[in-house]
Parts: structure tokens; C-alpha cells; sequence
């Protein structure tokens, strides 16, 4: 056994804290002696640092290591080995287990403290990376902000200029509108150009504009001819009757209109001082219901007195300021022209009514049923239950220099309103489209009383706030009537489709020496029935003879082809002749082109054998038409008076003077024909040039 002074003596002190609840390996109760503890204590009271030997044969191991290098815990070990002997695992773990394991939480905290730190140090970068990211878009947003503000304050300056620009050209279009109608009320300003600015010919040949035709004369009539001159300036040539009964015979019994005084009155002016439509109807009078048959039914009585309105002058638009359209002006000739086509028996194949597509239905047709008396006097009911008396006898003053040339129209009628819609639906007219929108912003207060044409144009403006905004376009054909006589058709077109060309136009924009199909010439602005055989001469010389324009260097060819032309059809029996010896009518014909050589190698018998070859053949009335042409076109560059016959100063002269035998001898074949230089715009046609020259 150990004694006192040895290494291994242990000697007995007070148990300690934790000593009290270490004894494991003992049966007795409560706790061990120090002997039993894994540490104890040496004589000097510390503790010592070598585990006891509980194996008294084996002589004492060394120190036990280091503090912080922990001992194995019993649960490493099998039952019943270890440094503990027969340690179970299923008893109680004893100190220093708890501050090994103290120690391993200890630890882990620490690891984990360290891990979090690092994702919250690599969570705070990638925020401060964000933030950076986020600044810098910022200062791009800032940047994008600054732009569209710089932008939007030269805008605004650019639209205050543009403003400022528009309303100084508004002005300026007032203050020529202004101008146009003073010079001339009987015709409304045309919203397209001519073929060119001087119409058929060129050069030598000019005339005013909104001329077409192979000589831009303006239109004969009973008192004479507007023509210019060398410099394009008008003057009068006065017509002698005799000169002019040979093209248009004098006026039949039913062309004169017999005044309220007793008197004849000549065609062309009417009672009011307004000028007539070719071919159109007098205004009617009111005392015409008299001859409405008045055992009728008062129902159908007034059915007949609307019908009756239709295609008649409408009074109450007559006595306006307000422009005529195309539509007015073509609508009231139907009558007329529905009688001359019947007693020619002209055979339209089906087409609409007389030719002419008018895109808008007819008015009376839609709103006769609210045209009767019964309607109107609901209709004032309406208004003075809404108003009182003295409101609904009052209009909306349309006074508004906006307005325009519409500014103190009042609209009564329905034709008054289908005229004013023609010109907002369908010519598009700023002005027109501007009253529109306001009547029906005006009319839309219950108090004022609406006239027919009030309630049509309310009733239509369902259909035509589209086409007011500009969402959508009417569609127009060549047969809608129009202001001017526009581009021509192709030279494939048949006869019927070339009629109605022409038949859609205004009369005073046919080429000079045209006729209404009843013989005569027409006068004013109207609209009338051309002549057949005048329609297809006419039509081939704008596709034979060139119309270039006035820009084109090759212009100065035109003047002598078209000299060339008059002169050939100027004697009469001069173009037959050629065509008869030269034997060009057996060539089959092609279709209609402008002569594409160089009019220095140009004769008429070159023109003659390409007129033949072209369309115009040997077919009698259009050389009779053509003959005619030749005559006006000839005088006119003369200077002489356009229907003048007498005997023609120079030559050529007469049928004798082109028959000589060196004349004849000039006359080949088709094929032995010299034709000369070709032109570099020879592929061209005329219509090429319309369409360039409307780009």
C-alpha cells in the first residue's frame, strides 16, 4: 500500500464539488473518496496532473497531456475496457464528458458564429454590389429624364412655330380665297390640276387653266371666246352668229325660258341672275303642285310633291352664298341629259343611273319619308315645348370668320345639307368639314328648331363621323362627278367608259369643240351628255399627239406635231386621201400612243399614216370630229376667230393645193415610211406624264 512521502500518495482531502456526484464504480451510496477520482491531489493540496493508476502492479504512467488535449470520453470505448474498467454506457456521463461536450458546443458555436459572419459579409457585398448597380441605373434614368425634358421643350418651341406658321398660311389661304371668289362667284376654286399646267398643248399653245384638250381655248359661246394670246393672257374674240351657227345650231323653242315678266329669256341666265347648267331644268316654282293630280289621297299628294324635288333646282340654295358641287350641279342636269340620251337611244348596258357614280345615296330617296309637313310641324312642337316661341324661330348664327366661305350660310333644305355633305365626305374641303362638325354641335341643343336639312345632316353624321375624322375614305370612280376633268383613261378604255369620263366632268372643262350629245355647245359649269363621236376623237388625240410637261427638254416638240395635226385636219378630205393612196387602213390597227419620233423628220403624211395605224382608221365620224378640231386649232394659231371659214392664208390651202402630183408622190407605203430619230423618252405615254407630273 502506498505510505506518506510517496509520489503516489494521495492524501485526503475535503471532496470537492464535483466529487460528490462522481462515484460510478462503487456500490456504496452517496459519493467517492478522492481516490476514486480521475485527478487527485498531491501532499501539497494541488492537484495532480497524472491520472491514478488503478493498476497497483503496473508502476505509474506519465503526466497525463496537456489540458487542452481532452481525454477519451468513455462512450469511445467497448463495455468494460477503457481507462474507466467496466464503465457502462448506459450510466450517467460523468464531468468530464460534460466538459468535453461544453467544450464541442463551444466549438461548433464558434464555427457557426464564424459561417454566419462570412454569409453576412458576402450577403452585405452583393448588397453593396446592388446598390451600385441600383445608382447607376438611377443616374442612366436621370440621364434618359434630362433627354426626353430637353426633348419635349424643343417640341413644344417647334409646335409653337408650326402654330404660328399655320396660322399665318391660314390667313393667307383666307385672304386667296378671298381673292378667287371675288374674281370669279360662278365657279368654286378646283381641288385637282389639269393634265398639266396648260392642258392639251404645249408651247406655242397655251390657255387658262383648268383647260383640257387638244387646243386650250376657253369654251365658245353665243357671245364670244375667252383666247389668249402670244404672251397666255385672255382676251375677248367676238364670234359672228353666222361664223358660229355652223357648230352649234340656235337654240330650239323649249331652251328658252319664258320669265315672270312675259318675256323670253336666254339660255344660261336665269331669272335670279344665277347662270343655268347645261342642260338643266328651270327652278321650280311653287305654283307647279297645282298640276298634282287632286283627286290623289293629301298622303299621296305629298308624296308626289317630294318626288318632284328631285333633280330641280333647290331655291333655298340658290338664294345662299353657299358653293355648288359637282354632285349639285351634275344632279340637277339629269333631267335634261335622261331626254337627249332617250332620243338618241344611247344604250348605257345597266350602269347606274345615267353613267354617274354618285357615292352618296341620293337624298330624297333616304329622307323623303321625313320631309312631309306632319314631320315638320312634330318637329316645331318639339322645339317650342323645348325652347318657347321665340327660341324655336331662331338659328344658330354660323358668322365665324373659322367657317370660312360657309361662314352666314344657314341650312334649310335637304339638298342644301346633301351639298354641304358632298363637300365634307367627299372632296374632303377643310372648310366644309369644319361647318359640318359645327352645325351638328349647334343643332345638339333642344332648343333651336331643325329644318329638314338639319335633321338629314344629324341622321347621316353616324355614317360620316368616320369619314369626317379621316378613318375612312369614300371611294370615288372616274364616273363620280367631279371639278375638273382629272386623268384620262387608258387607251384600252372602251367608248362607253371614256362617255362617262367626260359625262362626269363640268362642261366648261371639255376640250374646246366638244358637244352635248343633242348638237349644240355647252355653256356654264354644268354637266351634260358629250357626243359620241366627239368622245372618241378627242380621246385618241390626247393619247396620239404628246403632253409633255412644260419642264421636259423635249417640249419643244410637241408645239410642231400639234401644228402638223391641225393642218392635216384642217382640210377637209386632206386626211382620207393620204390614208387611201398610202393604203394604211389595211394595217391592223394598235392601240393608242403618243408619235414617238423627232418632229424635225415629221410630215402630215407621217402623222396621217400613225393616226390610221392608232385607232382613228377610216371611221367616218371621227374624222368629221377631228375635221372640226383641226379648224378651231388652226385659227387659234392663226390668231384668228376659232370658228372662222374663211379661206386659210398659207399653206396648206385647200384639198387641190395637198393633191398636186409632187404631193402625192411624197405618199408610200406603210413599211417604206421613213420614220426618222426616235425620241429617248419614245417607251413613255402620256399618261406616264400625268402620273409623274401629279407625284
Amino acid at each position: 500500500p502506498p505510505a506518506p512521502g510517496r509520489d503516489d500518495f494521495v492524501t485526503p482531502t475535503k471532496r470537492s464539488r464535483m466529487d460528490l456526484d462522481d462515484d460510478v464504480d462503487t456500490p456504496r451510496g452517496g459519493g467517492s473518496g478522492a481516490h476514486d477520482h480521475y485527478y487527485s491531489r498531491g501532499s501539497d493540496g494541488r492537484a495532480d496532473s497524472r491520472p491514478r493508476d488503478r493498476d497497483r502492479s503496473n508502476p505509474p504512467g506519465p503526466a497525463y497531456p496537456a489540458p487542452h488535449v481532452y481525454p477519451p470520453m468513455a462512450s469511445q470505448y467497448p463495455a468494460d475496457t477503457g481507462p474507466f474498467g467496466g464503465y457502462s454506457q448506459s450510466a450517467q456521463p460523468g464531468p468530464w464528458e460534460r466538459v468535453a461536450h461544453a467544450y464541442q458546443e463551444l466549438a461548433g458555436a464558434r464555427a457557426k458564429h464564424a459561417a454566419d459572419m462570412l454569409a453576412l459579409r458576402d450577403k452585405h457585398e452583393g448588397m453593396l454590389t446592388n446598390l451600385a448597380d441600383a445608382r447607376v441605373k438611377e443616374n442612366e434614368l436621370r440621364q434618359r429624364i434630362r433627354d426626353r425634358d430637353r426633348k419635349i421643350k424643343d417640341l413644344e418651341n417647334a409646335l409653337e412655330v408650326t402654330q404660328a406658321e399655320l396660322a399665318a398660311s391660314r390667313a393667307e389661304a383666307d385672304r386667296m380665297r378671298a381673292e378667287l371668289m371675288r374674281r370669279d362667284q360662278a365657279r368654286r376654286r378646283p381641288h385637282f390640276q389639269p393634265q398639266s399646267d396648260q392642258g392639251w398643248n404645249r408651247g406655242a399653245q397655251q390657255g387658262p387653266a383648268g383647260q383640257t384638250g387638244p387646243v386650250t381655248l376657253a369654251q365658245p359661246t353665243q357671245e364670244g371666246h375667252r383666247v389668249p394670246n402670244a404672251q397666255g393672257t385672255a382676251h375677248a374674240v367676238t364670234v359672228p352668229p353666222a361664223a358660229n351657227a355652223g357648230a352649234a345650231p340656235p337654240p330650239h323653242d323649249e331652251d328658252i325660258v319664258m320669265n315672270e315678266a312675259g318675256g323670253q329669256q336666254q339660255p344660261g341666265v336665269t331669272t335670279t341672275g344665277h347662270p343655268t347648267v347645261a342642260g338643266a331644268p328651270p327652278v321650280a316654282r311653287e305654283d307647279e303642285d297645282s298640276e298634282i293630280d287632286e283627286s290623289l289621297s293629301p298622303a299621296e299628294q305629298e308624296r308626289k310633291r317630294i318626288e318632284r324635288l328631285k333633280h330641280r333646282r333647290d331655291p333655298d340654295l340658290e338664294a345662299s352664298n353657299q358653293p355648288r358641287s359637282a354632285w349639285y350641279r351634275n344632279w340637277i342636269s339629269e333631267k335634261s341629259i335622261a331626254d337627249q340620251l332617250a332620243a338618241l337611244d344611247f344604250d348605257e348596258e345597266g350602269d347606274d343611273e345615267f353613267g354617274v357614280d354618285y357615292v352618296l345615296p341620293d337624298p330624297i330617296d333616304v329622307f323623303g319619308s321625313k320631309m312631309t309637313k306632319s314631320a315638320d310641324s312634330r318637329e316645331v312642337n318639339r322645339a317650342v315645348k323645348a325652347g318657347g316661341k321665340k327660341a324655336a324661330g331662331e338659328f344658330p348664327s354660323s358668322n365665324l370668320p373659322e367657317l370660312g366661305r360657309w361662314a352666314g350660310t344657314t341650312i334649310k333644305s335637304v339638298v342644301q345639307a346633301h351639298n354641304l355633305r358632298w363637300f365634307a365626305t367627299v372632296e374632303r374641303e377643310e372648310d366644309a368639314i369644319r361647318f359640318y362638325k359645327w352645325l351638328n354641335t349647334q343643332y345638339c341643343k333642344p332648343a333651336f328648331y331643325r329644318p329638314p336639312g338639319i335633321r338629314y345632316l344629324m341622321a347621316s353624321m353616324s355614317d360620316d363621323g368616320r369619314v369626317l375624322s379621316g378613318d375612312r375614305i369614300l371611294r370615288r370612280t372616274e364616273s363620280t362627278p367631279r371639278e375638273t376633268l382629272g386623268r384620262y383613261p387608258p387607251p384600252d378604255a372602251d367608248l362607253h367608259r371614256v362617255w362617262r369620263f367626260f359625262r362626269s366632268a363640268p362642261t366648261n372643262t371639255w376640250p374646246i369643240g366638244m358637244r352635248l350629245a343633242s348638237g349644240r355647245m355647252p355653256e356654264g359649269d354644268g354637266f351634260g351628255a358629250p357626243r359620241e363621236e366627239d368622245v372618241r376623237a378627242y380621246f385618241l388625240l390626247w393619247h396620239l399627239l404628246p403632253q409633255r410637261p412644260s419642264a421636259s427638254p423635249l417640249r419643244p416638240h410637241d408645239a410642231r406635231l400639234h401644228q402638223l395635226a391641225a393642218e392635216l385636219f384642217s382640210i377637209v378630205g386632206w386626211y382620207e386621201r393620204i390614208v387611201r393612196i398610202g393604203g394604211y387602213a389595211s394595217t391592223p390597227s394598235s392601240t393608242p400612243r403618243r408619235y414617238p419620233y423627232a418632229s424635225e423628220d415629221a410630215s402630215h403624211v407621217h402623222l396621217a399614216a400613225w393616226f390610221c395605224t392608232h385607232g382613228v382608221g377610216l371611221d367616218e365620224p371621227t374624222i368629221r370630229a377631228l375635221e372640226r378640231w383641226g379648224t378651231i386649232a388652226r385659227n387659234h394659231l392663226l390668231g384668228r376667230e376659232l370658228l372662222d371659214g374663211a379661206p386659210w392664208p398659207e399653206a396648206p390651202l385647200t384639198l387641190e393645193s395637198v393633191s398636186t402630183p409632187r404631193a402625192t408622190a411624197a405618199i408610200v407605203k406603210i413599211d417604206e415610211i421613213a420614220w426618222g430619230s426616235s425620241l429617248p423618252d419614245a417607251s413613255r405615254t402620256n399618261l406616264d406624264d400625268w402620273d409623274e407630273l401629279i407625284d
